[in-house]
């Protein structure tokens, strides 16, 4: 369970940290007149980071919730005190959001690995080669953490306690 929430903290960072470099992506790249790098290299980044961020902020709200555990027995109802609570699971959007962060995830964490030697050689004077860069290892380290996170979180049921029902 520490390590679900440990994932959900690290993914919520990662997208962040993925929010403001696709923002500093666009803006290099308007300034240097490449429009189309604009629309499909800082958007995607963007789209993708925007799903995992809304992702992670929804599924941490299950995971503070009671685990859910389907017995096969007559008493199941009465474990859980169905009268007073419901059993929860991550909604379709919220999967749908996932499957597209992590698609991204995966390639730019295939992308960090084809190219590690680009991390390791970046010209720290050239903006767009740091740029790069940072959008590379975060999209490796970030990436698989939160890919992992997605998969392990995808099919979530908790029990929602209503208090006062």
């Amino acid at each position: 369970m520490r390590m679900l929430q440990f994932l959900s903290v690290s993914s919520k960072v990662y997208a962040i940290a993925m929010i403001l470099l696709a923002v500093g992506a666009a803006n290099y790249f308007y300034s240097q007149g490449s429009k189309f790098e604009v629309i499909s290299v800082a958007l995607l980044m963007l789209v993708h980071a925007v799903c995992q961020l809304v992702y992670s902020f929804y599924t941490s709200i299950l995971l503070d919730m009671k685990e859910f555990e389907e017995h096969s027995t007559l008493d199941n109802d009465m474990l859980f005190e169905v009268g007073e609570s419901e059993v929860v699971s991550v909604a379709g959007w919220a999967v749908a959001m996932a499957v597209v962060a992590s698609f991204v995830e995966l390639g730019l964490a295939l992308m960090g690995m084809r190219y590690l030697g680009f991390i390791f050689q970046i010209d720290f004077s050239e903006t767009g080669e740091v740029l790069a860069g940072l959008i590379l290892a975060i999209g490796l380290i970030g990436g698989l953490s939160s890919a992992y996170y997605n998969v392990r979180t995808w099919n979530l049921k908790r029990v929602n306690t209503r208090k006062g029902v």
